[in-house]
């Protein structure tokens, strides 16, 4: 199976490795869970140094950089059913971080993209499309959720500062403020699997149907 070490190491260096350096920034916002976040990061280093293994059905291939720029729509209407004799066609693209990994990073990626939209720059729309990818995935293990959720948080703060593809504009410091809490509490949630928590959050349709 493929494993594709110098992606990993580089997708761990992105995210679990940098969310920590971002709050130091912000110590207010570490202050009661540095231990915790200091914790998970280390978890999580030993984790992308995984073997491949075919025992556990959440570990297998992934994208492994798996965002909203990543995917390609039909030019076409879409059509909900698809017309007679049709099909939607979605296409996925830019496989070069491709690897072996937990599938909750490549789910927890790209909701975490499409979050950080809402938190940061307030696109309304972003939440629509948000809860459609969580349906559409089907129904998630308590682990996968729990996990995501963990992941969507390392995004929403190690992508704090990303800035648009046209012009220098970036969330005023209050909304970068709150966004890195949303993230912290993600993070530390989803490590105690706090499933009330997460029920009052945007992202409750993660533990829907369980």
């Amino acid at each position: 199976m493929l494993q594709h070490d110098p992606m990993r190491r580089l997708k761990y260096l992105l995210t679990y490795d940098s969310f920590l350096k971002v709050l130091e920034d912000y110590p207010e916002l570490l202050e009661g869970h540095k231990e915790t976040l200091e914790t998970i990061r280390d978890v999580m280093a030993d984790e992308f140094e995984k073997p491949p293994t075919e025992e556990d059905k959440n570990w297998g291939l992934i994208h492994g950089d798996f965002w909203s720029g990543h995917i390609l729509l039909p030019t076409t209407p879409w059509r909900e059913p698809p017309q007679l004799g049709g099909t939607n066609k979605v296409f996925i693209i830019d496989w070069e971080f491709a690897q072996f990994g937990h599938r909750s990073y490549d789910l927890g990626q790209i909701v975490g993209d499409l979050y950080e939209r809402k938190v940061f720059n307030n696109v309304d729309t972003a939440m629509s499309v948000m809860e459609g990818v969580v349906s559409c995935y089907g129904e998630l293990s308590d682990e996968m959720a729990f996990r995501t959720a963990i992941h969507i948080g390392v995004h929403l703060i190690s992508w704090h500062n990303r800035r648009p593809q046209k012009g220098s504009w970036i969330a005023p410091p209050e909304a970068i403020i709150a966004g890195l809490t949303v993230g912290r509490d993600f993070i530390i949630k989803g490590w105690e699997k706090d499933r009330r928590f997460f029920e009052g959050t945007a992202l409750a349709s993660l533990f829907a149907a369980k």
